[in-house]
């Protein structure tokens, strides 16, 4: 959202781009990437960042005001994707009015990821 307007869709080779980034050091196929990010791509809401979470990927929005409470159920609706965890959080004092919603989803094409491959603790 900007000043409070929705904004329509996502570019799906931009998706696909990012999700290829994040999820660059797993195994997973061109189709699989290419399936995600068509179906991630078809939210009306602008996506802002996508990222390897400890459920598949993590999917940043950002709004400018609080209609986020609004766009949730869409949020966390992806077909053939499964919500594992919603993130909202308020930017704090410089910027009190916009808010980062991260949804974590699972994806039978994306591998979850153990919680410490991210962090770089734990191992093999």
């Amino acid at each position: 959202m900007a000043n409070g307007k929705e904004e329509k869709g996502n570019d799906a080779h931009a998706v696909r781009l990012a999700l290829a980034k994040a999820v660059a050091n797993r195994k997973v196929s061109d189709d699989a990437i290419s399936s995600v990010a068509k179906r991630l791509a078809a939210s009306k809401y602008k996506i802002r960042g996508i990222d390897v979470c400890i459920y598949g990927i993590c999917i940043d929005y950002i709004f400018d005001n609080d209609q986020w409470h609004q766009a949730l159920p869409e949020l966390v609706r992806i077909e053939k994707g499964r919500a594992r965890g919603i993130d909202i959080l308020i930017w704090g004092i410089p910027w009190p009015e916009i808010f980062r919603v991260r949804v974590g989803h699972e994806f039978e094409e994306l591998p979850a990821v153990n919680p410490g491959e991210i962090s770089g603790l734990g191992g093999r």
